[in-house]
Order: structure tokens, then sequence, then C-alpha cells
């Protein structure tokens, strides 16, 4: 974006849904578990997240480099939905 007050409100949705996720993982967490386990659940779900993060930096940076950023965000968005169908 050219406006640096679009992106701080793009940033801040973002952020607004990922504390959505975390606390539907929070809600499952307790509803599954036992309440001596859910510390060690989430904090799993917080290192399977992260390393999701981690482990996607190199092929969306090979990505950027090959075809560019608008074709890596488009074969992103492909690959949600294909995971979105396969959820549902």
């Amino acid at each position: 974006t050219h406006s640096l007050t679009l992106a701080f409100i793009g940033r801040g949705l973002t952020g607004f849904g990922n504390a959505f996720a975390f606390l539907g993982c929070m809600r499952l967490a307790s509803s599954w578990f036992l309440p001596s386990k859910i510390a060690l659940v989430m904090g799993l779900v917080v290192t399977i997240g992260m390393s999701g993060g981690v482990a996607s930096q190199a092929p969306c940076q090979w990505l950027v480099s090959h075809l560019g950023w608008r074709y890596m965000m488009l074969i992103n968005a492909f690959f949600g939905m294909l995971i979105i169908l396969l959820i549902t």
C-alpha cells in the first residue's frame, strides 16, 4: 500500500484474526485435555505455528525471486483454499 494508515489497519485486522484463531485453539484444548495439560498443549500450538512460519520462508523467498511477489501470493491463496476444502 502507499498509505501508512492503511498498512496499520491491515496489520491490525491480521492480528485480530490471529487472536481468534488462537482463542479457538484454547477453547478446543480446554475441552479436549485435562486442565493440568493445557499449558503444554498451548505451548505446542505456539511452537507448531512458529515452525510453520519458519518453514515457509524458504519456499516463499524462492517463489518471489523466480515468479514475483504477486504470483507467490496467488499460489499461497490457492493452497489456502485447497486446505480449507480438505478440512470441510
